[in-house]
Formats: C-alpha cells, sequence, structure tokens
C-alpha cells in the first residue's frame, strides 16, 4: 500500500509570455514543496496555451526549456512532476506531450495526446499519439492522458487493465462544458475503481474562458479535493488502500466481459 501527498497546482496560462508561465509553474511547485508534497502535476499546454503562432515558431525551443528548468525544479525538491504537457517535436513531428520527472530530475515516462480536439485546431498542427502510457514509480502505478482524452472510456480502462492506480488528465476544459468536466472525472473513477486527478487551467485566453474546477475524485467516485475558478494549489493525501478496498466490496473490472462487445 502506498500513500503519498500531491499537489494539483491550477493556474492561469498567459498568451505569449512562456517565461511568466515558467515562473508561476516554479512559484507554485515552490508551495507544494513547502507543504510537503512528493508530486505536482501542472495544467495542459502550461507554458504557451493553445497560442499556435508561438508554437509554430517556438516550440523546439520552449519544450527544451520548459523540460531543463522543471528537472531542475524536480531535481532541486526532490518530488515528482507531471509537466502537464508542452508542444514537441518527435521525428519531425509535433505533438502535445506530458512528461514525467521523477527526483532525480530524469524523465521516466511521457505520454503524447491520442484524441485531439478539433474546435480547437488541434489536429491542423498536433500529430495524435498512440500509445498509452502508465508508469511505475516508487509511490505507485500512474496512468496519464490529456484533457479530451477524459471522453473516451476505452482509453481509461486500457490504463486500468494496465495496472494504474491514479490516472492524471492535465486540462484545459473551458466552458460552458464544466459540467462535463466533472461528471466525466467522477465516472472515470467509479468505473475502474481507481484516483482520478482532474489538472485544469483557469483564466481566458482569445479562444475561451476556462472554469478551473480542478478536482480528485477517489476510487468510489467521491470528489475528495476541489478548486474553485481562480489560481489555487490543492494539497490532498493519496493513499491506494482505498483501491483496495473499493475493489474488495465490488470489482467491476473483474467481472466484465469485453469480448461479447465487438463482432468478430
Amino acid at each position: 500500500m502506498c500513500k503519498f501527498r500531491l499537489g494539483v497546482i491550477q493556474m492561469d496560462v498567459l498568451w505569449g509570455d512562456s517565461e511568466a508561465n515558467l515562473r508561476t509553474a516554479l512559484q507554485f511547485i515552490e508551495r507544494a514543496a513547502a507543504c510537503g508534497a512528493d508530486a505536482v502535476c501542472l495544467p495542459e499546454l502550461f507554458n504557451t496555451g493553445y497560442d499556435y503562432p508561438l508554437i509554430s515558431h517556438k516550440a523546439g525551443d520552449l519544450f527544451s526549456r520548459g523540460e531543463q528548468v522543471l528537472k531542475q525544479a524536480a531535481l532541486r525538491h526532490s518530488l515528482y512532476i507531471i509537466t502537464g504537457s508542452m508542444a514537441g517535436y518527435c521525428n519531425g513531428r509535433l505533438y502535445n506531450t506530458s512528461l514525467l520527472i521523477d527526483p532525480l530530475g530524469d524523465i521516466i515516462a511521457l505520454y503524447r495526446k491520442i484524441h485531439l480536439f478539433s474546435p480547437l485546431g488541434e489536429p491542423e498542427y498536433f500529430t495524435a499519439g498512440k500509445e498509452i502510457t502508465v508508469a511505475k514509480t516508487a509511490l505507485g502505478s500512474w496512468g496519464i492522458m490529456l484533457c479530451y482524452d477524459l471522453r473516451f472510456a476505452e482509453l481509461s480502462l486500457a490504463m486500468a487493465l494496465a495496472g494504474a492506480q491514479i490516472i492524471f488528465v492535465p486540462a484545459q476544459f473551458p466552458h460552458p462544458r464544466r459540467h462535463h468536466w466533472e461528471i466525466l472525472l467522477q465516472g472515470r473513477a467509479i468505473e475502474n475503481q481507481l484516483y482520478v486527478v482532474g489538472v485544469n487551467r483557469c483564466g481566458a485566453d482569445k479562444n475561451c474562458d476556462y472554469f478551473g474546477a480542478s478536482m480528485v475524485v477517489d476510487p468510489r467516485g467521491k470528489t475528495i479535493a476541489k478548486a474553485g475558478e481562480k489560481e489555487e494549489l490543492l494539497i490532498i493525501d493519496i493513499d491506494f488502500k482505498e483501491n483496495q478496498q473499493a475493489r474488495k466490496s465490488l470489482y467491476y473490472l473483474g467481472d466484465r466481459r469485453g469480448a461479447l462487445y465487438y463482432n468478430k
């Protein structure tokens, strides 16, 4: 059984000022470390938002800069950092990419967003990822998805079947879909009997207004921490014995008959 203290960083993301966004992220990380956090998670595209002109011209440099700064922060504070996500290149293709950095400052996993959100033009700029990510850490097995991925139940199910004990969902979920956000986070926790951590941004950009409402949902679907609509740091203790207790009373995944759902 594993316990750890988590810092959920809900921050505004300034348009066109990646350095200011990095400074804000570092300030929150320092605050979380002072509260005894063993891990922190940032929102999706925390350093740029959906500023496509900036991403198109400087994604490589901004990704490298963000990666190095956050690796140093993880080492300095001896904690895990889920980087939310940043726009980064691989083999000449641009991906919406989340990194998992360990307390030694090493990247131990990455996730490339699989489901791209057409209304915000993601498919025009990003390439879709193809693989789920479930990373084994000293603090348990962690799954990572990004924003729109939350709507696709099969992705969280695949993570649960691969052993995830907690799923992190960095996001830029805007108004008017707050109701969807809350229900989906709770639903994914209930159906997979694991923790789900939604880390949303707040504020506004040229495209949308963002409602925040970052949430931590336990394996029974109970919301155990929730932010408002402004910048906020949530500190919450995670205890994976809750997963075991939820599954001991009724193990949904053990009763599934998935093969019946598909025509051969």
